[in-house]
């Protein structure tokens, strides 16, 4: 029998497809309507309307069919002697409600590393799913260990499967400390927009400016830069007056950020490009420019011209084989023509401007469904003696 207060990887050998839907479905339930401690938590990071939004898009993507429909894509043959370490990054509560949700879909138990960015927002999801859904009290352990640790250290080297996401130091230091072990890496990726033979209107506008204020462009799926055959200045000074009277709230950037956004509003001005606002507060700021190089966030982004079909190797060199997300707007056959001359930048999501931050249940992260890496992981693991949790 399992012990209350320790983690058991066996908990979901006893809990049928049909009951393991309902549980999920009370826990994203409770998520959506949140107690003070998940509402405070919340806040500590998105305020106001911006933290009710973000609580949205990390749960709402899992309806009820949605739900059935990963639990049937993470059905396995596993005798429950495994488990997922997960070490997350940055401060996204999508990220964590989808890791959890899509694990506890696959039926496997989660020992999970918060980022620290995090304020609270694991450890809260954590304790509504122990009041609500006690099933799953065994099916998850929040490792509270410095990042340095020598007990993270023995986690990551143990745990039959690993998941980890990170800057590409922190991922490849713990792939060489797995040697071998069965591991999903969610490495450094980058999204943008991509408009052809679009016309400049306000519903463009607003919906390209809604997907670069959601998390102030913190996420893989925050849009960094819009390549468009339009032209660039004109187009920025537009996007720059959509994102001024944008609704959601923002925190003040870091001193590091602000730095970092003058010194981007600067080299736009001396090397002859546009910068909105002239002068003035910023950000929000747009800025155009012949080549992307990666930016500072926060409500800052990059507009690059082409004509004809666009040399995605000259206009974005540092996102060959790094791009998360594509939101397109423009004929279907102009992009399976520009994905034809440049196949390392086929995006895994793709989708409409205003959607980039609303993927669905069990999208393509990193290429493939969190569920089905996870699957495979077990897969693995199944040919190798399991070590107990």
């Amino acid at each position: 029998r399992p012990i209350k207060g320790q983690m058991d990887s066996t908990v979901f050998l006893n809990i049928d497809d049909g009951r393991l839907a309902l549980i999920l479905s009370r826990v994203r339930d409770a998520c959506l309507d949140p107690p003070k401690s998940l509402s405070a938590a919340m806040s500590e990071t998105w305020p106001g309307s911006h933290g009710k939004l973000a609580l949205n898009l990390a749960f709402s993507p899992f309806d009820d069919d949605s739900i059935k429909r990963l639990i049937a894509l993470g059905a396995s043959n596993s005798m429950g002697s495994h488990w997922l370490l997960a070490i997350l990054a940055g401060k996204i509560p999508a990220l964590a409600a989808n890791v959890l949700m899509s694990s506890w879909a696959a039926r496997t138990a989660v020992k999970i590393k918060p980022s620290a960015a995090d304020h609270g927002f694991v450890q809260a999801m954590v304790q509504i799913t122990k009041d609500t859904a006690p099933e799953l009290q065994n099916a998850i352990k929040i490792l509270n260990f410095d990042s340095k640790s020598p007990e993270l250290a023995h986690e990551i080297q143990t745990a039959p499967l690993a998941l980890v996401y990170g800057s590409d130091a922190t991922t490849s230091m713990v792939q060489k400390a797995r040697k071998g072990r069965p591991t999903t890496i969610g490495a450094h990726r980058e999204s943008g927009v991509l408009l052809s033979e679009q016309t400049l209107n306000n519903d463009l506008l607003a919906a390209i400016s809604h997907d670069i204020c959601i998390y102030d462009q913190s996420g893989c799926l925050s849009p960094q830069f819009i390549l468009t055959d339009l032209d660039a200045t004109a187009f920025a000074k537009a996007l720059y007056e959509a994102l001024l009277t944008h609704p959601l709230p923002s925190q003040k950037p870091t001193m590091e950020q602000a730095v970092a956004i003058r010194l981007l509003a600067q080299e736009t001005r001396f090397s002859g490009f546009s910068c909105f606002p002239a002068k003035g507060p910023i950000p929000p700021m747009v800025v155009t420019a012949s080549v992307y190089k990666p930016g500072p966030g926060r409500r800052v982004i990059q507009v690059i011209p082409f004509e004809g079909l666009p040399d995605l190797r000259l206009l974005l060199p540092t996102l060959e084989n790094r791009l998360q997300g594509l939101a397109f707007a423009g004929p279907p056959d102009t992009l399976q023509a520009i994905f034809a001359k440049n196949p390392a930048y086929i995006a895994p999501y793709i989708c409409k401007p205003g959607q980039l931050q609303n993927p669905p249940a069990g999208w393509p992260e990193n290429g493939q469904a969190l569920v089905k890496s996870i699957k495979m992981m077990l897969q693995e693991f199944s040919t190798v003696q399991p070590t107990q949790p």
